[in-house]
């Protein structure tokens, strides 16, 4: 009775200590200064195709706002293009519209005037005709030359005719079949165009962000590869700070807690805000280990400043405390 009267109070002790300590280590704040450093995100424009790079607006350093230009490739075969494109939508433009509303005024008008001619001729001859049956009548001409005058009145007949059918079929639309397909080229002609113009303007590459030129990595001359990066462009807002936080003090980090940041050289700490907490350990990386922290597993806590970023540079140590 009394054993085990004495083993459910010791029980209850431990589970009380336990109890204790692990209301303790939830509620305690992490503190104490943490080891770092900056990181920089970049970003590195390309072009889509690759091509000699004609020009080169930046140099390391250099401060850019967006859209400014950061270097252009040779575009004599897109020009080429382009136009070769534009002619070929111009002809098929023209071709539809022929085809939709006969052929044009100036085309009508020289087969009208060769109708005119003809039903003058037609006139002519018939007269002739006449004047022949009257004379062969009276046995002024002969058969022959009567014969003839019929064949050249006739012969006017079928010229009026035929020309007559030429007006009106130079006045009618063409077929529903060939004003589709004349359509279909059409929209094909002008997607080349706009394809061709696309291909001309990705010669040039803007900046898309504000930021810093950080690198260079071809100079005019060079061949640059298709989606090779040329420059390296650092924004303000794409750097952060990384530090590492040892695994008892990791529980009571939370996303957007503050934290500030200090470095040699930096004249005021730097505030900014817990954006990321790594859920995977990892032990301290030699970039910051020293004889404290080299053995213990650690967790990587990355901070967004939202002050003066621009005193802080990639690979720049920092020391991080918690707020």
């Amino acid at each position: 009775m009394f054993v085990e009267r004495l083993t459910r109070l010791f029980a209850r002790y431990i589970l009380t200590i336990a109890a204790l300590l692990l209301s303790q280590g939830c509620s305690e704040h992490p503190a104490g200064d943490y080891s770092g450093f900056v990181e920089g995100q970049f970003v590195r424009p390309g072009p889509v195709a690759g091509g000699t790079l004609k020009q080169l607006h930046v140099r390391e350093g250099d401060t850019v706002n967006k859209g400014d230009w950061l270097f252009a490739l040779d575009d004599t075969a897109e020009k080429a293009a382009l136009g070769a494109a534009e002619a070929t939508l111009a002809e098929a433009r023209s071709r539809l519209e022929n085809l939709r509303y006969g052929r044009r005024a100036e085309e009508i008008a020289v087969i009208e005037a060769k109708y005119a001619r003809a039903e003058a001729q037609l006139k002519l001859a018939k007269l002739n005709y006449q004047r022949a049956e009257n004379l062969v009548a009276g046995d002024v001409i002969s058969q022959e030359r009567r014969d003839h005058a019929e064949a050249e009145y006739a012969a006017a007949h079928a010229e009026v005719a035929a020309i007559a059918a030429e007006l009106k079929v130079a006045r009618l639309p063409a077929r529903k079949e060939e004003i589709d397909a004349a359509e279909a080229a059409l929209a094909a002609a002008e997607a080349a165009v706009e394809e061709a113009r696309w291909r001309l303007d990705e010669r040039k590459v803007a900046a898309p962000e504000a930021g810093r030129i950080e690198d260079r990595y071809f100079l005019p001359g060079d061949f640059v590869p298709p989606g090779a990066p040329v420059v390296a462009l650092l924004p303000p807002g794409n750097l952060k700070l990384v530090f590492f936080v040892p695994e008892p003090n990791i529980a009571g980090l939370r996303i957007g807690q503050a934290v500030r940041a200090t470095c040699d050289g930096c004249p005021a700490p730097i505030r900014a805000n817990i954006s990321f907490i790594s859920s995977v350990a990892e032990f301290t990386p030699p970039v910051i280990y020293s004889e404290k922290t080299r053995s213990k597993l650690m967790f990587r806590v990355e901070a967004r400043p939202v002050e003066n970023p621009d005193v802080l540079h990639p690979g720049q140590p920092v020391d991080v405390t918690l707020e």
